[in-house]
């Protein structure tokens, strides 16, 4: 078998040459264990539902999980409905992540070792883990389906077309928030065959590329606003459950799952899985129970599909990977070198007879409620070259995904998205586009660091027009501060964490005076709903940055952080006050937050020839330690600059660090 070459640049990122598809998963698992191995293994572990058995009582909540899901029990089921020649890709990938270890066992520690080796069923069932059930519910959007609340997302991309750039070759922007630990950690790579060279990332132990781009074209993600599940209040009776006017069984069954004690011996924890129709019983609150119906669970082939849109050299070939509809959720946006540019809104969505809303719990006593279809590909939301020559998404529904040109919510089933709001960071992003006739590379690249709240222009001026009016001599003094700020969660800006401390003190919800009016998509919500109890609100808020940091006048960068282990940076970017440039931070208990996610990796793709495309993975590209800490891209983000994406080989070797050079033998079962 023809060897394979894989060059580490001095950003850890693999630059992989093989001249089969096998070589390259072989050589891509390898990759992937040498920067990640201990994380992957341990999420293999997690994902087979045996992680208790080998680590203890603290996995035992992730046993009961994917038991609960059937998680391994699928991928074995999965394992033989792969084509062939991609069930040999995934045995490949296992093969490799097995020939690191034994090649540098060093490496792996001896918790982690107690996975292998590894196989195709392995990677199936961790990636049908993290897409179907990580991706798609989770337990908190339970917990809120359950209450009758919205689910949470984050990430931005943009389409530009030709006609709206400065060199006439249309751009795309990758740009994915997401948790900075576990099974969200994202790997950059870039792989090659003869006919093939795409760069992009995924996640880690996902064989595939999820967000890419090759020689002719790319794609981003960014998390929809659709519900591939839907949650069924039971009307429990005898023992079982109505439906329909008559008593159902249960289908129940007894999970066992060993628990490795700190001395070393093994116990049994046993615990009953029910099911009804519509699926297993998921949530229990004051006696009601709640079972989940999933989509997707019937489509197993969903690596497959990412692998042939990373394959496809033109919008047809790339429509046809995308109409397989194995990926259950995530927008699609999508630019070619041939300038098209495309937003789907995709996503297995439930065909459903009767839908209250998108995050309301339905009956489960009648079979008007159960859904047994989900739309095809034809019938989604989509835009293909609008007037307007762009295309936007950060997590809104499609309606808004350029103007003019948007899919109309009347052409479709209010169960396909809800109709409204615009998010406050989704208006900016259309805005950063409209503000500009032509935009160049460096100029999405500015624009993606723009941290400036647009919640501040909505609400700010008639704040400090109420507390010269009202308010005390403290609120005052705080007006005095915000109306110097910036409006902008620079390390610098003076103001911002005022101004973010008084938004938590009012309460987002009841804020506005003008709610969102889909006829002024861009300019709503704003203006004070109770102006007095916003003045009252900002003395508050004054007080308790006073006590806490003994001025009003502290600075973002003071309070909120980057922590690598004990090195702090001062953090560039905010949360839900409409910041293009998106962190999600963690209270570290010293009056200081630590940055722990959103914003991960950004990249600006020139569909010129050949393409061009500059990238930075926040994070880094190694969690394992001999390979450094993520300073690197913690720096490039400070400093509002991404790093030229290295494509041609002379260009990878003269920031190569490690040439390995692997002759991928394995046998049917991917050892």
């Amino acid at each position: 078998m023809h060897k394979t070459e894989t060059i580490w640049d001095d950003r850890n990122v693999p630059h992989i040459f093989a001249h089969t598809d096998v070589g390259l998963f072989y050589a891509f698992g390898w990759a992937q264990a040498r920067n990640h191995g201990n994380l992957l293994l341990r999420l293999y572990g997690q994902s087979r539902g045996r992680a208790a058995e080998y680590w203890g009582d603290p996995y035992l909540a992730s046993d009961r999980r994917m038991a609960l899901f059937d998680i391994w029990q699928r991928a074995l089921r999965w394992r033989n409905q792969q084509s062939g020649p991609f069930l040999a890709c995934l045995e490949a990938f296992a093969a490799g992540i097995n020939a690191y270890a034994r090649e540098c066992p060093e490496q792996i520690s001896a918790e982690a070792a107690l996975v292998l080796p590894v196989d195709a069923v392995d990677v199936l069932a961790h990636s049908h883990r993290i897409v179907n059930i990580e991706f798609l519910i989770d337990p908190e959007a339970l917990a809120r389906s359950a209450a009758g609340e919205g689910r949470q997302g984050g990430s931005n991309a943009w389409c530009i077309a030709g006609s709206r750039t400065t060199s006439g070759y249309p751009l795309l922007l990758i740009n994915p928030h997401l948790p900075w630990a576990d099974f969200f950690r994202c790997f950059e790579a870039h792989l090659q065959l003869e006919d093939l060279a795409v760069y992009g990332i995924t996640l880690v132990g996902i064989p595939v590329l999820m967000m890419a781009f090759n020689g002719a074209l790319g794609w981003a993600h960014t998390v929809n606003p659709h519900q591939g599940w839907r949650l069924y209040e039971l009307s429990q009776s005898q023992g079982g459950y109505r439906f329909d006017g008559t008593i159902q069984s249960f289908d129940q069954t007894t999970k066992d799952i060993l628990v490795t004690e700190s001395n070393g011996s093994v116990r049994k924890e046993t615990f009953d899985v029910r099911r009804s129709i519509h699926g297993p019983v998921v949530a229990e609150y004051s006696g009601r129970a709640f079972a989940l119906r999933l989509a997707g669970l019937d489509r197993p082939g969903c690596l497959e599909q990412w692998w042939a849109m990373a394959c496809a050299r033109t919008l047809s070939e790339f429509e046809s990977a995308l109409a397989r509809m194995q990926v259950p959720t995530f927008s699609v946006l999508y630019a070619d070198s041939e300038g098209h540019i495309l937003h789907v809104f995709n996503g297995q969505i439930p065909i459903d007879p009767e839908v209250v809303g998108l995050n309301d719990s339905l009956a489960g006593d009648t079979s008007r409620t159960l859904w047994t279809r989900t739309l095809d590909y034809e019938n989604l939301p989509r835009v293909l070259d609008p007037s307007s020559g762009f295309l936007q998404n950060a997590n809104d529904p499609p309606w808004t995904t350029t103007f003019p040109g948007g899919p109309n919510p009347g052409d479709y089933p209010r169960y396909v998205a809800p109709a409204g709001p615009m998010s406050l960071r989704a208006q900016k992003s259309a805005k950063l586009i409209l503000e500009s006739n032509l935009l160049s590379h460096e100029a999405v690249i500015r624009a993606k660091y723009t941290t400036r709240m647009e919640l501040a222009d909505r609400v700010l001026d008639e704040l400090i027009s109420a507390t010269r009016s009202l308010g005390t001599l403290l609120a005052r003094k705080a007006a005095d501060v915000l109306e110097s700020w910036d409006r902008c969660a620079e390390p610098e800006s003076v103001g911002a964490v005022l101004f973010v401390r008084w938004v938590q003190a009012t309460g987002f919800d009841s804020l506005f005076r003008e709610p969102w009016d889909p006829a002024r998509p861009l300019a709503t919500p704003c203006g004070l709903a109770d102006p007095a109890a916003a003045v009252i609100a900002l003395d508050a808020a004054a007080s308790a940055v006073v006590e806490i940091y003994g001025a009003l006048d502290v600075s973002w960068g003071d309070v909120y952080q980057f922590g690598v282990h004990e090195l702090r940076f001062p953090a560039l970017g905010a949360d839900k006050v409409g910041s293009f440039c998106e962190l999600w931070f963690l209270d570290v208990g010293d009056h200081r937050s630590v940055a722990i996610g959103g914003d991960t990796y950004t990249a600006v793709v020139e569909f010129s020839t050949p393409p061009r495309a500059w990238v930075n993975l926040i994070t880094g590209n190694a969690t394992q330690v001999q390979f450094g800490a993520a300073t690197a891209g913690i720096r490039d983000h400070l400093s509002k600059q991404l790093r030229p994406a290295l494509l041609q080989r002379d260009e990878i070797e003269c920031h190569a660090t490690a040439l390995i050079r692997l002759t991928p033998v394995f046998g049917p079962s991917g050892d």
